[in-house]
């Protein structure tokens, strides 16, 4: 028995150890069999071994910038070995909020944890919370959430945020205030999570309001508008949020996100 610990042991190690692994530039996971052999089939062991290196990515800080690439794959190789291990969905869910292009991997991992824990109602929640936050579709958020509030422990908040979500019309102006409200019901790592992206979500909200609106603008005039015609022809319905010193501009009918001009008379 001390000699098959040991072994395992000695394969995690070895696994665990960047130098032993060919050159990753893109930071991409082992496949799952070779993760399950190094581990000689005890799954947990490389599930354990697989979120370590998944922790290494996550507080690289040269990775942060890049925005985690192959994150969305170690979590699914962690989720794999060991489908009940629950932080690793809402660490993946939390830090790919923003990311439309990855936003249907990490449901994809959700979904998965909802079958291996069917009464755990924070998966449910999180896929709510990628399906508004990220997808911009409330609708889809509103299911998730009502499928949560029916799990055992759910809070009530939850029933209450999806009513609100049937019957609401989607703005980044009531993105901001309903990530607030989600974010004070959390504890406080949760809580400092949430806001974390916050920027990066109104971000994706606003970009994707302006590429509706310039194309809801074209459709109408054949032509492409700037962000001064999009807001005269009443298909803005908020000034658009952006960070402090950075303004919007729709060139051919992208949105762009610059410096803002220096005001008219400044030297």
């Amino acid at each position: 028995m001390w000699a098959v610990l040991a072994a395992v042991a000695l394969g995690v190690a070895v696994w665990l150890s960047p130098s032993a692994l060919p050159p990753a530039p893109d930071e991409r996971p082992p496949p799952e069999a070779i993760s399950r052999a190094v581990a000689l089939g005890r799954p947990y062991a490389a599930a354990d071994a697989a979120w370590l290196r998944t922790v290494q990515l996550i507080g690289n800080p040269t990775k942060e910038a890049a925005r985690w690439p192959g994150l969305e794959d170690w979590v699914d190789l962690t989720t794999r070995l060991d489908p009940r291990f629950e932080a690793p969905y809402h660490f993946g869910a939390l830090l790919l909020v923003g990311d439309p292009a990855r936003a249907p991997a990490a449901d994809r991992m959700l979904e998965r944890g909802q079958r291996a824990l069917p009464e755990s109602f924070s998966l449910p929640a999180m896929r709510g919370f990628i399906a508004y936050f990220t997808m911009l579709d409330p609708a889809s958020a509103a299911e998730h959430y009502h499928e949560a509030a029916r799990l055992p422990g759910a809070p009530p908040y939850l029933e209450q945020f999806a009513k609100r979500l049937e019957h609401q019309g989607h703005t980044c102006a009531a993105m901001l205030r309903d990530l607030t409200g989600l974010a004070a019901h959390q504890d406080a790592h949760k809580r400092a999570a949430f806001l974390a992206g916050r920027d990066r979500m109104l971000l994706g909200c606003v970009e994707g309001q302006l590429r509706a609106a310039a194309g809801a603008f074209r459709t109408r005039t054949g032509r492409d508008g700037s962000l001064d015609e999009l807001r005269g022809a009443g298909l803005l319905a908020d000034e658009p949020w952006a960070p402090e010193g950075q303004c919007w501009r729709v060139d051919s009918g992208r949105p762009l996100l610059e410096p803002c001009p220096p005001p008219e008379g400044s030297p």
